[in-house]
């Protein structure tokens, strides 16, 4: 992906710290990815 986004000149965000409930985001989980889209688009 990384490579990718070089070539296409299109900015990475790479999550992390996800928490999970049956393989799928929790509602903490979703708040984390909301929080980190935020900070990747300011």
């Amino acid at each position: 992906m990384k490579r990718l986004s070089i070539l296409t000149n299109v900015q990475l965000i790479e999550l992390h710290d996800i928490d999970k409930q049956n393989r799928h985001p929790s509602i903490s989980g979703m708040k984390s990815i909301c929080d980190q889209l935020l900070e990747a688009i300011r």
